[in-house]
């Protein structure tokens, strides 16, 4: 009997064993199986960095709510997708019928920077809770949008590789869809680029047309400006540009006589009455002394969301409309009307009817004589 006692007390003994050792195990097992005391962060980095014209800026890696204070700088961002991440714009962008028409909601964003002043409503910007901000790299009051605390990211550019740079960094900020698009749409500008430039830089010096860009008759672009840019490129002479450097210079109504334009182009802002401008202006007996005047080639620059002859992404539409205006022969067969469907339709994903097109090109006032 002692010996089964010793036989079960063994027994019981292993068996006690095995469950520790198999306890201790499985211990060991879960310690394996468990993560470290050290912190691990498998999330995305919270910020980026990006290059901006006035240096590095730190930015959300996805930024949701942007205040694009740079009046040309919104029909960029529009373009580039980014228009339901707009809260904050200008007073210029919200008057722009075409951008409306594009992009209705742009009635319900908030405009704190007013265009004409060049005032920025601090107060009312910070309402719309920004995460980001995209202004002018000259702006005047750059220096208050930095001590808000909020990344500000700035951009300028004065010819057509400053606006693939533009677009590039928009398209940056938005992220990673933003940076196809505008992948998409510096392949599409340096297309047209190409189809014009191998037309107009065959054109002898003493055959190009001589322009004359005027914002209001007696204001004009020089030296280092979208509108000598383009210009060239078209294949004519801005005639400004021995003279004078920088936008919106004043100039004399002897200064124009003395150049003579053969082109005058009018770039008056879309809700003033550029068609009266003109035509005072063919009618003025001192403006028929120009050569312009005398040939009826005065034409009217196209508005469409933004006016192409300034610092948007429609530059690429405007060198088409300048070369055809200028060159009428040379361009025969290029269709302005079908381009800016295509253009719209590609980067705006709006079908424009022929009456909304006529109406960009202006073609009433515009016909090439």
């Amino acid at each position: 009997m002692k010996s089964k006692s010793k036989i079960i007390s063994v027994l019981c003994m292993a068996l006690l064993l095995f469950v520790l050792a198999a306890c201790g195990n499985k211990t060991g097992n879960e310690a394996a199986s468990k993560p470290s005391n050290e912190p691990v962060n498998d999330s995305k980095p919270a910020t980026r960095i990006v290059e901006s014209v006035n240096g590095p800026v730190e930015i959300p890696a996805s930024p949701q709510r942007i205040a694009n204070l740079w009046n040309a700088n919104n029909e960029i961002m529009l373009m580039m997708g980014g228009g339901d991440k707009l809260v904050a714009t200008t007073t210029y962008v919200k008057k722009l019928a075409s951008f409306q028409k594009v992009y209705p909601r742009i009635n319900e964003v908030t405009a704190p920077f007013d265009s004409s002043s060049g005032d920025i409503n601090i107060e009312e910007l910070l309402k719309t809770q920004p995460d980001l901000i995209i202004a002018y790299a000259q702006d005047k009051s750059l220096d208050k949008l930095k001590e808000l605390n909020i990344p500000v990211v700035t951009s300028s550019f004065t010819d057509f590789d400053g606006l693939k740079e533009t677009v590039r960094l928009v398209g940056e900020v938005l992220g990673e869809d933003g940076v196809k698009r505008a992948d998409e749409y510096t392949a599409y500008l340096e297309d047209n680029f190409k189809r014009v430039t191998d037309i107009t830089s065959t054109i002898p010096e003493n055959e190009r047309v001589k322009v004359y860009f005027t914002q209001g008759f007696l204001a004009t672009d020089g030296r280092n400006s979208m509108a000598q840019a383009w210009i060239e490129a078209a294949g004519g002479i801005n005639i400004a540009a021995k003279d004078i450097e920088g936008l919106k210079k004043t100039v004399t109504f002897e200064q124009i006589l003395d150049w003579n334009p053969d082109i005058i182009v009018n770039a008056t802002p879309p809700w003033t009455e550029a068609p009266k401008e003109v035509e005072d202006m063919m009618n003025n007996p001192k403006w028929k002394e120009i050569k312009a005047v005398q040939d009826n080639r005065v034409y009217m620059n196209p508005i469409g969301v933004f006016q192409w002859d300034r610092y948007c992404g429609e530059q690429a539409l405007q060198i088409l409309w300048a070369a055809k205006m200028f060159y009428p022969d040379k361009f025969a067969d290029l269709n302005l009307e079908q381009e800016t469907k295509d253009f719209y339709k590609k980067f705006f994903s709006y079908d424009l009817t022929d009456a909304e097109v006529n109406e960009i090109l202006m073609t009433e006032h515009n016909t090439v004589k």
